[in-house]
Protein backbone atom coordinates (compact mmCIF):
# COMPACT_ATOMS: atom_id res chain seq x y z
CA UNK A 1 0.00 0.00 0.00
CA UNK A 2 2.85 2.42 0.76
CA UNK A 3 4.31 1.84 -2.71
CA UNK A 4 0.91 2.52 -4.27
CA UNK A 5 0.57 5.73 -2.25
CA UNK A 6 3.99 6.90 -3.42
CA UNK A 7 3.07 6.19 -7.03
CA UNK A 8 -0.15 8.13 -6.54
CA UNK A 9 1.74 11.13 -5.15
CA UNK A 10 4.15 10.94 -8.09
CA UNK A 11 1.25 10.83 -10.54
CA UNK A 12 -0.36 13.83 -8.84
CA UNK A 13 2.89 15.79 -9.00
CA UNK A 14 3.26 14.94 -12.70
CA UNK A 15 -0.30 16.16 -13.27
CA UNK A 16 0.43 19.44 -11.47
CA UNK A 17 3.54 19.97 -13.64
CA UNK A 18 1.52 19.26 -16.78
CA UNK A 19 -1.14 21.65 -15.50
CA UNK A 20 1.54 24.34 -15.11
CA UNK A 21 2.35 23.90 -18.81
CA UNK A 22 -1.32 23.82 -19.81
CA UNK A 23 -2.34 27.02 -18.00
CA UNK A 24 0.76 28.87 -19.22
CA UNK A 25 0.07 27.94 -22.85
CA UNK A 26 -3.55 29.09 -22.43
CA UNK A 27 -2.21 32.64 -22.05
CA UNK A 28 -0.50 32.51 -25.47
CA UNK A 29 -2.87 33.80 -28.13
CA UNK A 30 -1.50 32.08 -31.28
CA UNK A 31 -1.59 28.67 -29.55
CA UNK A 32 -5.29 28.77 -28.66
CA UNK A 33 -6.06 26.68 -31.72
CA UNK A 34 -4.09 23.80 -30.19
CA UNK A 35 -4.73 24.15 -26.46
CA UNK A 36 -8.34 25.36 -26.72
CA UNK A 37 -9.63 22.05 -28.07
CA UNK A 38 -12.56 20.66 -26.08
CA UNK A 39 -10.85 17.27 -26.14
CA UNK A 40 -7.76 18.71 -24.45
CA UNK A 41 -9.92 20.45 -21.85
CA UNK A 42 -11.95 17.29 -21.25
CA UNK A 43 -8.76 15.27 -20.82
CA UNK A 44 -7.40 17.77 -18.29
CA UNK A 45 -10.60 17.70 -16.26
CA UNK A 46 -11.05 13.93 -16.39
CA UNK A 47 -7.48 13.25 -15.28
CA UNK A 48 -7.92 15.69 -12.39
CA UNK A 49 -11.21 14.13 -11.29
CA UNK A 50 -9.65 10.66 -11.50
CA UNK A 51 -6.85 11.78 -9.17
CA UNK A 52 -9.40 13.21 -6.72
CA UNK A 53 -11.34 9.93 -6.66
CA UNK A 54 -8.13 7.90 -6.28
CA UNK A 55 -7.09 10.24 -3.46
CA UNK A 56 -10.14 9.20 -1.45
CA UNK A 57 -8.51 5.80 -1.08
CA UNK A 58 -4.80 6.62 -1.29
CA UNK A 59 -4.12 10.11 0.07
CA UNK A 60 -3.47 10.72 3.76
CA UNK A 61 -4.18 14.41 3.19
CA UNK A 62 -7.73 13.95 1.88
CA UNK A 63 -9.96 16.51 3.68
CA UNK A 64 -7.31 16.79 6.40
CA UNK A 65 -7.73 20.58 6.43
CA UNK A 66 -10.95 21.61 8.17
CA UNK A 67 -11.04 24.63 5.82
CA UNK A 68 -12.34 22.16 3.24
CA UNK A 69 -15.70 22.45 4.99
CA UNK A 70 -15.94 26.15 4.09
CA UNK A 71 -14.78 25.46 0.53
CA UNK A 72 -17.41 22.75 0.16
CA UNK A 73 -20.05 25.17 1.41
CA UNK A 74 -18.85 27.73 -1.15
CA UNK A 75 -19.10 25.08 -3.86
CA UNK A 76 -22.62 24.13 -2.74
CA UNK A 77 -23.82 27.76 -2.75
CA UNK A 78 -22.32 28.23 -6.23
CA UNK A 79 -24.16 25.13 -7.45
CA UNK A 80 -27.38 26.54 -5.98
CA UNK A 81 -26.82 29.81 -7.84
CA UNK A 82 -26.26 27.89 -11.08
CA UNK A 83 -29.49 25.95 -10.54
CA UNK A 84 -31.56 29.04 -9.74
CA UNK A 85 -30.22 30.84 -12.82
CA UNK A 86 -30.41 27.82 -15.12
CA UNK A 87 -32.42 29.67 -17.78
CA UNK A 88 -29.52 32.09 -18.41
CA UNK A 89 -27.10 29.30 -19.31
CA UNK A 90 -25.55 26.15 -17.96
CA UNK A 91 -22.54 25.00 -20.03
CA UNK A 92 -20.09 27.60 -18.72
CA UNK A 93 -21.40 27.17 -15.18
CA UNK A 94 -20.78 23.42 -15.33
CA UNK A 95 -17.19 24.22 -16.31
CA UNK A 96 -16.97 26.67 -13.40
CA UNK A 97 -18.14 24.03 -10.93
CA UNK A 98 -15.66 21.52 -12.37
CA UNK A 99 -12.85 24.04 -12.04
CA UNK A 100 -13.79 24.69 -8.41
CA UNK A 101 -13.67 20.96 -7.65
CA UNK A 102 -10.12 20.84 -9.00
CA UNK A 103 -9.15 23.98 -7.06
CA UNK A 104 -10.51 22.84 -3.71
CA UNK A 105 -9.91 19.09 -3.68
CA UNK A 106 -6.77 18.70 -5.77
CA UNK A 107 -4.72 21.90 -6.02
CA UNK A 108 -5.43 23.15 -2.49
CA UNK A 109 -4.93 19.73 -0.88
CA UNK A 110 -1.66 19.00 -2.72
CA UNK A 111 0.43 20.27 0.19
CA UNK A 112 -1.42 18.39 2.95
CA UNK A 113 0.39 15.82 5.07
CA UNK A 114 3.74 16.36 3.35
CA UNK A 115 7.15 16.40 4.97
CA UNK A 116 9.29 19.49 4.58
CA UNK A 117 11.56 17.74 2.09
CA UNK A 118 8.66 16.45 0.02
CA UNK A 119 7.08 19.88 0.01
CA UNK A 120 10.37 21.37 -1.21
CA UNK A 121 10.67 18.78 -3.98
CA UNK A 122 7.15 19.39 -5.23
CA UNK A 123 7.53 23.18 -5.20
CA UNK A 124 10.82 22.78 -7.10
CA UNK A 125 9.13 20.69 -9.80
CA UNK A 126 6.06 22.90 -10.21
CA UNK A 127 7.85 26.25 -10.16
CA UNK A 128 10.68 24.92 -12.31
CA UNK A 129 8.20 23.77 -14.96
CA UNK A 130 6.22 27.02 -14.88
CA UNK A 131 9.39 29.14 -14.95
CA UNK A 132 10.87 27.26 -17.92
CA UNK A 133 7.68 27.51 -19.99
CA UNK A 134 7.14 31.15 -19.06
CA UNK A 135 10.76 32.01 -19.90
CA UNK A 136 10.31 30.53 -23.38
CA UNK A 137 7.22 32.63 -24.10
CA UNK A 138 8.78 35.71 -22.54
CA UNK A 139 11.80 35.38 -24.85
CA UNK A 140 9.43 34.95 -27.79
CA UNK A 141 7.69 38.16 -26.73
CA UNK A 142 10.98 39.99 -26.23
CA UNK A 143 12.03 39.10 -29.78
CA UNK A 144 8.83 40.67 -31.09
CA UNK A 145 9.90 43.91 -29.42
CA UNK A 146 13.44 43.63 -30.73
CA UNK A 147 12.25 43.02 -34.31
CA UNK A 148 9.38 45.55 -34.12
CA UNK A 149 6.70 42.96 -34.90
CA UNK A 150 3.10 44.03 -34.37
CA UNK A 151 -0.23 42.35 -35.18
CA UNK A 152 -3.71 43.69 -34.70
CA UNK A 153 -6.00 40.68 -34.30
CA UNK A 154 -9.44 39.51 -33.34
CA UNK A 155 -9.87 36.34 -31.31
CA UNK A 156 -13.63 36.10 -31.42
CA UNK A 157 -14.23 39.00 -29.08
CA UNK A 158 -16.04 42.25 -29.73
CA UNK A 159 -12.91 44.36 -30.11
CA UNK A 160 -9.53 44.02 -31.81
CA UNK A 161 -6.51 43.35 -29.61
CA UNK A 162 -2.75 43.58 -30.04
CA UNK A 163 0.12 41.14 -30.34
CA UNK A 164 3.82 41.91 -30.38
CA UNK A 165 5.01 45.45 -29.71
CA UNK A 166 2.49 48.21 -30.40
CA UNK A 167 4.10 51.35 -31.86
CA UNK A 168 0.86 53.22 -31.17
CA UNK A 169 0.77 52.47 -27.45
CA UNK A 170 4.54 51.95 -27.08
CA UNK A 171 3.76 48.78 -25.18
CA UNK A 172 4.61 45.08 -25.46
CA UNK A 173 1.89 42.42 -25.62
CA UNK A 174 4.22 39.82 -27.05
CA UNK A 175 2.53 36.46 -27.57
CA UNK A 176 0.32 36.94 -24.50
CA UNK A 177 -3.34 37.86 -24.69
CA UNK A 178 -3.10 40.39 -21.83
CA UNK A 179 0.14 42.18 -20.83
CA UNK A 180 -1.23 43.02 -17.39
CA UNK A 181 -2.07 39.42 -16.59
CA UNK A 182 1.21 38.20 -18.06
CA UNK A 183 2.91 40.72 -15.80
CA UNK A 184 1.34 39.15 -12.69
CA UNK A 185 2.66 35.75 -13.72
CA UNK A 186 6.10 37.26 -14.34
CA UNK A 187 5.98 38.62 -10.79
CA UNK A 188 5.48 35.10 -9.44
CA UNK A 189 8.20 33.68 -11.69
CA UNK A 190 10.64 36.35 -10.46
CA UNK A 191 10.23 35.14 -6.89
CA UNK A 192 10.52 31.54 -8.04
CA UNK A 193 13.91 32.55 -9.48
CA UNK A 194 14.90 34.21 -6.21
CA UNK A 195 13.94 31.07 -4.31
CA UNK A 196 16.03 28.87 -6.64
CA UNK A 197 18.91 31.33 -6.27
CA UNK A 198 18.79 31.07 -2.48
CA UNK A 199 18.48 27.27 -2.45
CA UNK A 200 21.42 26.43 -4.71
CA UNK A 201 25.14 26.71 -4.21
CA UNK A 202 26.03 26.11 -7.86
CA UNK A 203 27.32 29.25 -9.54
CA UNK A 204 25.92 28.25 -12.95
CA UNK A 205 22.42 27.74 -11.54
CA UNK A 206 22.64 31.06 -9.70
CA UNK A 207 23.70 32.83 -12.90
CA UNK A 208 20.84 31.28 -14.90
CA UNK A 209 18.32 32.43 -12.32
CA UNK A 210 19.75 35.96 -12.25
CA UNK A 211 19.40 36.15 -16.04
CA UNK A 212 15.88 34.79 -15.79
CA UNK A 213 14.92 37.38 -13.17
CA UNK A 214 16.33 40.18 -15.33
CA UNK A 215 14.42 38.80 -18.34
CA UNK A 216 11.13 38.95 -16.44
CA UNK A 217 11.85 42.44 -15.11
CA UNK A 218 12.63 43.47 -18.70
CA UNK A 219 9.27 42.10 -19.81
CA UNK A 220 7.50 44.04 -17.05
CA UNK A 221 9.27 47.17 -18.25
CA UNK A 222 8.15 46.68 -21.84
CA UNK A 223 4.63 45.53 -20.93
CA UNK A 224 4.08 48.77 -19.04
CA UNK A 225 1.64 47.24 -16.55
CA UNK A 226 1.30 49.67 -13.64
CA UNK A 227 -0.58 47.14 -11.51
CA UNK A 228 1.96 44.35 -12.13
CA UNK A 229 4.83 46.71 -11.28
CA UNK A 230 3.07 47.86 -8.11
CA UNK A 231 2.46 44.24 -7.07
CA UNK A 232 6.12 43.39 -7.71
CA UNK A 233 7.27 46.19 -5.41
CA UNK A 234 4.75 45.26 -2.70
CA UNK A 235 5.62 41.57 -2.94
CA UNK A 236 9.32 42.38 -2.82
CA UNK A 237 8.74 44.21 0.45
CA UNK A 238 6.78 41.22 1.83
CA UNK A 239 9.52 38.82 0.74
CA UNK A 240 12.48 40.87 1.95
CA UNK A 241 10.88 41.87 5.27
CA UNK A 242 10.41 38.20 6.18
CA UNK A 243 13.86 37.22 4.88
CA UNK A 244 15.67 39.92 6.87
CA UNK A 245 13.40 39.44 9.87
CA UNK A 246 14.27 35.73 9.98
CA UNK A 247 17.98 36.55 10.18
CA UNK A 248 17.67 38.76 13.26
CA UNK A 249 17.90 37.00 16.60
CA UNK A 250 16.49 39.92 18.57
CA UNK A 251 12.80 40.54 18.00
CA UNK A 252 12.60 44.11 19.24
CA UNK A 253 11.07 47.06 17.45
CA UNK A 254 14.49 48.21 16.23
CA UNK A 255 15.03 44.91 14.44
CA UNK A 256 11.70 45.24 12.66
CA UNK A 257 12.57 48.78 11.59
CA UNK A 258 15.89 47.60 10.15
CA UNK A 259 14.12 44.78 8.30
CA UNK A 260 11.56 47.23 6.92
CA UNK A 261 14.30 49.59 5.71
CA UNK A 262 16.17 46.74 4.04
CA UNK A 263 12.96 45.54 2.42
CA UNK A 264 12.18 49.04 1.15
CA UNK A 265 15.66 49.24 -0.38
CA UNK A 266 15.04 45.95 -2.22
CA UNK A 267 11.82 47.38 -3.60
CA UNK A 268 13.63 50.56 -4.63
CA UNK A 269 16.23 48.45 -6.47
CA UNK A 270 13.47 46.69 -8.44
CA UNK A 271 11.86 49.99 -9.32
CA UNK A 272 15.24 51.38 -10.39
CA UNK A 273 15.77 48.41 -12.72
CA UNK A 274 12.36 48.96 -14.32
CA UNK A 275 12.85 52.72 -14.79
CA UNK A 276 16.39 52.20 -16.07
CA UNK A 277 15.13 49.54 -18.46
CA UNK A 278 12.80 52.07 -20.08
CA UNK A 279 15.87 53.93 -21.34
CA UNK A 280 18.26 51.01 -21.92
CA UNK A 281 16.07 48.37 -23.60
CA UNK A 282 15.35 50.39 -26.78
CA UNK A 283 19.04 50.08 -27.66
CA UNK A 284 18.66 46.30 -27.87
CA UNK A 285 17.23 46.89 -31.32
CA UNK A 286 20.59 48.25 -32.41
CA UNK A 287 21.91 44.69 -32.19
CA UNK A 288 19.79 43.77 -35.21
CA UNK A 289 22.20 45.74 -37.39
CA UNK A 290 25.10 43.57 -36.22
CA UNK A 291 23.42 40.40 -37.47
CA UNK A 292 23.39 39.10 -41.04
CA UNK A 293 20.31 40.53 -42.77
CA UNK A 294 18.88 37.05 -43.27
CA UNK A 295 18.55 36.41 -39.52
CA UNK A 296 15.93 39.04 -38.54
CA UNK A 297 14.12 38.37 -41.85
CA UNK A 298 13.95 34.63 -41.14
CA UNK A 299 12.81 35.09 -37.53
CA UNK A 300 10.11 37.56 -38.58
CA UNK A 301 8.80 35.10 -41.18
CA UNK A 302 8.60 32.40 -38.49
CA UNK A 303 6.27 34.64 -36.49
CA UNK A 304 4.24 35.40 -39.61
CA UNK A 305 3.85 31.68 -40.28
CA UNK A 306 2.81 30.89 -36.70
CA UNK A 307 0.19 33.63 -36.63
CA UNK A 308 -1.14 32.80 -40.09
CA UNK A 309 -1.80 29.22 -38.92
CA UNK A 310 -3.51 30.32 -35.69
CA UNK A 311 -7.23 30.86 -35.20
CA UNK A 312 -6.72 34.62 -34.86
CA UNK A 313 -8.20 36.98 -37.42
CA UNK A 314 -5.29 39.20 -38.46
CA UNK A 315 -6.50 42.72 -39.22
CA UNK A 316 -3.22 44.58 -39.52
CA UNK A 317 0.49 43.72 -39.60
CA UNK A 318 3.52 45.96 -39.12
CA UNK A 319 7.06 44.60 -39.19
CA UNK A 320 10.47 46.10 -39.74
CA UNK A 321 11.78 42.93 -41.42
CA UNK A 322 10.44 40.10 -43.54
CA UNK A 323 9.11 40.10 -47.09
CA UNK A 324 6.45 42.69 -46.22
CA UNK A 325 8.55 44.65 -43.74
CA UNK A 326 9.10 48.40 -43.90
CA UNK A 327 12.86 48.12 -43.55
CA UNK A 328 12.79 50.89 -40.96
CA UNK A 329 14.04 50.16 -37.47
CA UNK A 330 12.15 51.63 -34.53
CA UNK A 331 13.82 54.48 -32.71
CA UNK A 332 15.48 54.47 -29.32
CA UNK A 333 12.99 56.62 -27.45
CA UNK A 334 12.24 55.50 -23.85
CA UNK A 335 9.59 52.80 -23.45
CA UNK A 336 6.75 54.72 -21.85
CA UNK A 337 3.13 53.93 -22.54
CA UNK A 338 1.12 56.37 -24.63
CA UNK A 339 -2.34 55.06 -23.69
CA UNK A 340 -2.43 55.88 -19.99
CA UNK A 341 -4.95 58.28 -18.52
CA UNK A 342 -2.19 60.77 -17.72
CA UNK A 343 -0.75 60.69 -21.25
CA UNK A 344 -4.23 61.28 -22.73
CA UNK A 345 -5.24 63.93 -20.21
CA UNK A 346 -8.00 61.79 -18.68
CA UNK A 347 -9.02 61.49 -15.05
CA UNK A 348 -9.98 57.80 -14.94
CA UNK A 349 -6.80 56.09 -13.77
CA UNK A 350 -8.67 52.77 -13.66
CA UNK A 351 -8.99 52.58 -17.48
CA UNK A 352 -12.73 51.95 -17.21
CA UNK A 353 -12.61 49.52 -14.28
CA UNK A 354 -14.47 51.88 -11.93
CA UNK A 355 -17.43 51.96 -14.34
CA UNK A 356 -17.43 48.16 -14.58
CA UNK A 357 -17.35 47.78 -10.81
CA UNK A 358 -20.24 50.18 -10.29
CA UNK A 359 -22.31 48.45 -12.95
CA UNK A 360 -21.49 45.03 -11.47
CA UNK A 361 -22.86 46.20 -8.13
CA UNK A 362 -25.99 47.40 -9.92
CA UNK A 363 -26.46 43.94 -11.40
CA UNK A 364 -25.83 42.38 -7.98
CA UNK A 365 -28.63 44.51 -6.51
CA UNK A 366 -31.08 42.71 -8.77
CA UNK A 367 -30.36 39.30 -7.20
CA UNK A 368 -28.38 39.82 -3.99
CA UNK A 369 -29.00 36.50 -2.25
CA UNK A 370 -27.72 33.85 -4.70
CA UNK A 371 -26.35 36.07 -7.46
CA UNK A 372 -26.47 35.65 -11.22
CA UNK A 373 -24.41 32.41 -11.35
CA UNK A 374 -20.63 32.68 -11.77
CA UNK A 375 -20.34 32.55 -15.57
CA UNK A 376 -23.64 34.00 -16.81
CA UNK A 377 -23.51 37.52 -15.42
CA UNK A 378 -23.83 38.97 -18.94
CA UNK A 379 -26.87 36.85 -19.81
CA UNK A 380 -28.63 37.98 -16.64
CA UNK A 381 -27.66 41.60 -17.33
CA UNK A 382 -29.10 41.48 -20.86
CA UNK A 383 -32.53 40.79 -19.42
CA UNK A 384 -32.48 42.97 -16.32
CA UNK A 385 -29.77 45.62 -16.92
CA UNK A 386 -29.48 45.98 -20.71
CA UNK A 387 -27.62 49.30 -20.61
CA UNK A 388 -24.60 47.96 -18.75
CA UNK A 389 -21.27 47.11 -20.37
CA UNK A 390 -21.75 43.49 -19.31
CA UNK A 391 -25.00 43.27 -21.26
CA UNK A 392 -23.79 45.12 -24.37
CA UNK A 393 -20.29 43.71 -24.75
CA UNK A 394 -20.14 40.71 -22.36
CA UNK A 395 -17.43 42.48 -20.39
CA UNK A 396 -16.17 40.90 -17.19
CA UNK A 397 -16.18 42.94 -13.96
CA UNK A 398 -12.37 42.78 -13.87
CA UNK A 399 -12.47 42.11 -10.13
CA UNK A 400 -12.47 38.57 -8.81
CA UNK A 401 -14.09 39.49 -5.51
CA UNK A 402 -16.96 41.27 -7.27
CA UNK A 403 -17.26 38.11 -9.39
CA UNK A 404 -17.97 36.17 -6.21
CA UNK A 405 -20.40 38.74 -4.85
CA UNK A 406 -22.35 39.24 -8.10
CA UNK A 407 -22.09 35.63 -9.25
CA UNK A 408 -23.01 33.84 -6.01
CA UNK A 409 -24.64 36.59 -3.95
CA UNK A 410 -24.17 37.28 -0.26
CA UNK A 411 -24.46 33.56 0.49
CA UNK A 412 -21.48 32.75 -1.71
CA UNK A 413 -19.47 35.72 -0.48
CA UNK A 414 -20.10 34.69 3.14
CA UNK A 415 -19.05 31.10 2.42
CA UNK A 416 -15.87 32.28 0.71
CA UNK A 417 -15.02 34.56 3.64
CA UNK A 418 -15.46 31.61 6.02
CA UNK A 419 -12.49 30.10 4.22
CA UNK A 420 -10.47 33.17 3.28
CA UNK A 421 -10.40 35.12 6.55
CA UNK A 422 -9.22 32.22 8.80
CA UNK A 423 -6.70 31.25 6.11
CA UNK A 424 -5.40 34.82 6.01
CA UNK A 425 -5.06 34.92 9.81
CA UNK A 426 -3.17 31.61 9.79
CA UNK A 427 -0.76 32.86 7.12
CA UNK A 428 -0.12 36.11 9.00
CA UNK A 429 0.58 34.26 12.25
CA UNK A 430 3.13 31.99 10.59
CA UNK A 431 4.64 34.86 8.61
CA UNK A 432 5.38 36.95 11.70
CA UNK A 433 7.04 34.03 13.47
CA UNK A 434 9.95 34.54 11.01
CA UNK A 435 10.94 30.87 10.88
CA UNK A 436 13.25 31.30 7.88
CA UNK A 437 11.16 28.90 5.79
CA UNK A 438 11.91 29.87 2.19
CA UNK A 439 9.32 27.47 0.77
CA UNK A 440 6.60 29.00 2.92
CA UNK A 441 7.81 32.48 2.05
CA UNK A 442 7.65 31.87 -1.69
CA UNK A 443 4.23 30.24 -1.37
CA UNK A 444 2.77 33.10 0.64
CA UNK A 445 4.23 35.71 -1.74
CA UNK A 446 2.74 33.87 -4.74
CA UNK A 447 -0.64 33.83 -2.98
CA UNK A 448 -0.28 37.52 -2.13
CA UNK A 449 0.44 38.47 -5.74
CA UNK A 450 -2.49 36.53 -7.14
CA UNK A 451 -4.91 37.56 -4.38
CA UNK A 452 -4.02 41.21 -5.04
CA UNK A 453 -4.23 40.74 -8.81
CA UNK A 454 -7.84 39.59 -8.33
CA UNK A 455 -8.66 43.25 -7.72
CA UNK A 456 -7.97 43.81 -11.43
CA UNK A 457 -8.83 40.52 -13.19
CA UNK A 458 -11.74 38.07 -13.21
CA UNK A 459 -10.37 34.55 -13.49
CA UNK A 460 -9.14 33.50 -10.06
CA UNK A 461 -12.15 31.64 -8.69
CA UNK A 462 -14.36 30.24 -11.44
CA UNK A 463 -12.14 29.21 -14.38
CA UNK A 464 -8.95 27.32 -15.07
CA UNK A 465 -6.13 29.85 -15.49
CA UNK A 466 -2.50 30.23 -14.55
CA UNK A 467 -3.48 32.67 -11.79
CA UNK A 468 -6.04 30.29 -10.30
CA UNK A 469 -3.56 27.41 -10.50
CA UNK A 470 -0.88 29.41 -8.68
CA UNK A 471 -3.28 30.81 -6.08
CA UNK A 472 -4.91 27.55 -4.99
CA UNK A 473 -1.81 25.36 -5.29
CA UNK A 474 0.47 27.60 -3.26
CA UNK A 475 -2.28 28.50 -0.83
CA UNK A 476 -2.22 24.78 -0.08
CA UNK A 477 1.56 24.68 0.35
CA UNK A 478 1.54 27.81 2.52
CA UNK A 479 -1.16 26.55 4.87
CA UNK A 480 -0.32 22.84 4.98
CA UNK A 481 2.87 22.85 7.00
CA UNK A 482 3.79 20.16 9.51
CA UNK A 483 2.02 22.09 12.28
CA UNK A 484 -1.27 21.70 10.44
CA UNK A 485 -1.46 18.03 11.49
CA UNK A 486 -2.50 19.08 15.00
CA UNK A 487 -5.58 20.94 13.81
CA UNK A 488 -9.06 19.78 14.78
CA UNK A 489 -10.86 17.57 12.29
CA UNK A 490 -13.54 19.14 10.13
CA UNK A 491 -16.91 17.66 9.28
CA UNK A 492 -15.72 16.37 5.91
CA UNK A 493 -12.76 14.60 7.52
CA UNK A 494 -14.99 12.93 10.12
CA UNK A 495 -17.41 11.80 7.43
CA UNK A 496 -14.53 10.60 5.27
CA UNK A 497 -13.06 8.51 8.08
CA UNK A 498 -16.47 7.10 8.98
CA UNK A 499 -17.11 5.94 5.40
CA UNK A 500 -13.68 4.89 4.12
CA UNK A 501 -11.55 4.02 7.14
CA UNK A 502 -14.14 1.74 8.76
CA UNK A 503 -14.64 -0.07 5.46
CA UNK A 504 -10.88 -0.49 5.24
CA UNK A 505 -10.66 -1.99 8.75
CA UNK A 506 -13.63 -4.25 8.12
CA UNK A 507 -12.00 -5.58 4.98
Amino acid sequence: MEKIKKRYESAKLLYLCLMAVYVAVREVSPLHIYIGSRYVSAGIFLCGFALIVAGLFLSDGCFSDRRSDALSLFLAVTALSCAVNFKYGYADNIKALGAMVLFFFLFFECGAKKTKERRKTEINCITGTLSAVWAFFTIASFLMFSLSIYYQVKDGGWVATSQGFSPVYNRLWGVFQDPNYAGYVSDVVIFAGIRFFLHTKKAVVKAINVLHILLQIGFLTLAGSFSATLLLLAAMFVFAFYAFGSRRVEKRSGAYVKSAVAAALCGALCYGLIVGGQYVLPYVRVLNGLLPESVPFAVTEIYNTVYSHSDLEIINVKTAYGKDGTGEEAGTEPIKRKDTAASKGEDDVSHGRFDRWVQTLQIFSGTPVVGTSPRDLSSYAKEHFPNTLMAKYRMAPHNGYLDILAGTGVLGAAAFLLFFLPALIALLKKYFRFENDTDFLFSVVAVFIMAASALFVSDLFFMISVGAFVFWTFMGYALHTEEATSEKKGLLRKLYEAVFRRKGRAA
